[in-house]
């Protein structure tokens, strides 16, 4: 059964320019709804927001994230000045806020993927997988000398380095050198 705000969503899509269209039901449709555009854009709707007798309109980001700026509109209003007051008050705003959002997941994702390349060929060098912490990511390998740390692309923390023996610690130095010159 369609809800009233799941009803108001679907008229205010019918007057926005462009393609967008309601989202299908929602569980807790009594006081939001969604409305999805054509490139990717979702607009909230929420009748408690917003302050008795308001409508409050706003954008939502990659991931659920909410986007700050949103709205308030008279719910006493019709969906097609609604639709106005949204192109005219929050679309364009919102609109280069997603876009900046979807371009900093599109970077956070390149860079997630490096890091894990980097951490497979660690995996390689020293024979062991790395565990994941409590979240799921994986980051780092508790070893016999500290623990090995990878948190960005091309960047392997040795942390805690201890229990090596002085001719190990030679050996380490006539490696790489460069890493005990003074700051």
């Amino acid at each position: 059964m369609e809800t009233q705000m799941q009803k108001l969503a679907a008229d205010v899509a019918a007057f926005l320019t462009g393609s967008w269209t309601p989202q299908p039901q929602d569980e807790d449709g009594n006081w939001r709804a969604y409305i999805l555009g054509a490139n990717g854009e979702k607009l909230f709707l929420s009748n408690t927001w917003g302050g008795k007798g308001r409508i409050y309109v706003s954008g939502v980001l990659p991931n659920n994230r909410a986007f700050s700026d949103g709205i308030t509109v008279a719910a006493t209003k019709s969906a097609q000045q609604i639709a106005r007051d949204v192109e005219r008050r929050l679309l364009s705003v919102y609109q280069i806020a997603l876009e900046k959002a979807k371009q900093e997941e599109a970077a956070a994702q390149t860079a997630e993927q490096a890091r894990l390349a980097t951490i497979a060929e660690v995996e390689k060098i020293i024979g062991v997988p790395f565990t994941a912490d409590h979240t799921g990511k994986r980051a780092s390998r508790y070893v016999e000398a500290g623990i090995i740390r990878v948190d960005y692309a091309d960047n392997v923390q040795i942390e805690r380095f201890h229990s090596v023996s002085l001719d190990q610690f030679r050996r380490i130095v006539a490696a790489v050198p460069e890493l005990f010159t003074k700051l």
